[in-house]
């Protein structure tokens, strides 16, 4: 889970036993979000309108013969906290005002 306003970051591990050169791809990248090939690591810090569930993505790794991939999965975004009543709460205002003016 991510949160609005703070850096979500996945850094996929992936191998290859002939040691071979590792590219990466992505499909379903979130607009929020920067995908680098070389390393397959997603990054990025959603906002206030990304709240909510993002749609399927799928990293895929290839050596340039075969490829493997993770996902498809969604990155779910909650609402960023502006104190415990949440961060677009409505204003209070309190008190008791007189019923009767009193003339001075």
């Amino acid at each position: 889970m991510a949160k609005a306003g703070d850096t979500y970051t996945f850094l996929p591990v992936a191998t290859d036993a002939d040691n071979d050169p590792l590219t990466f791809q992505i499909s379903g990248l979130p607009d929020w979000a920067t995908f680098d090939g070389t390393t397959g690591e997603l990054r990025g810090t959603p906002g206030d309108s990304n709240v909510g569930q993002t749609q399927d993505i799928e990293i895929t790794v290839s050596d340039g013969k075969a490829t493997d991939s993770i996902g498809p999965f969604q990155i779910a975004i909650a609402a960023r906290s502006a104190g415990p009543a949440g961060p677009d709460s409505a204003p209070t205002i309190s008190g008791a005002p007189w019923a009767t003016l009193i003339p001075g």
